[in-house]
């Protein structure tokens, strides 16, 4: 059995480097440049596949190489910031004036490239693929109807979808989920 929470503590310190990077560096909506381009360099260095879509997000490939289903399972992070001022007082607060991840898309981008990292060394563990999407420009116009469009849910076709967001008023430690059924007619009205 895989001790997940071991591996991750493992790699806990790049993670938060990578976090406050990002936090310092705070892109809005489709102006995600640097932030894509961090995410692509991580995608690389471990050897994750991936595809450019919707100006600047990605879409990261793992798939897994035990027999058994080809079932695939999309798990979504934002990597937007937004258009306020970063006030805080400490040593990773934004560089850029009046732009800022306030609502958390740099630990949701940060979170979703470290499990990325662990599921494609463990691919041997699992059969089917699992696609890591980078949606951009959550905040504004929604970059996920974009990502849709350009075919990021098909070869292979998305069976699910898993997302997360920070609560900083849920107990450490603890998960609240929220089960939501969207059609693809749904998500493209948005």
């Amino acid at each position: 059995m895989i001790d997940f929470k071991k591996e991750a503590e493992l790699i806990k310190d790049e993670l938060i480097e990578i976090r406050r990077d990002l936090h310092e560096h705070p892109e809005l909506g489709f102006e995600e440049v640097r932030t894509s381009k961090t995410i692509k360099n991580f995608l690389k260095a471990n050897e994750i596949p991936y595809i450019e879509v919707a100006k600047t997000g990605v879409c990261g490939i793992i798939k897994g190489t035990k027999e058994g289903n080809n079932k695939t399972i999309a798990l979504r992070g934002d990597i937007d910031a937004l258009p306020i001022k970063d006030m805080k007082t400490c040593e990773f607060k934004s560089k850029i004036d009046g732009k800022m991840h306030a609502c958390g898309h740099d630990a949701h981008t940060t979170i979703l490239m470290g499990v990325g990292k662990l599921l494609n060394e463990h691919k041997d563990k699992f059969s089917g693929t699992v696609k890591l999407l980078f949606e951009p420009a959550e905040e504004t116009t929604g970059g996920a109807p974009h990502m849709i469009t350009e075919g990021v849910l098909e070869n292979p076709s998305v069976d699910c979808i898993l997302g997360l967001h920070v609560d900083e008023e849920t107990e450490c430690g603890t998960i609240k989920i929220k089960k939501v059924w969207l059609t693809l007619h749904q998500i493209h009205s948005a």
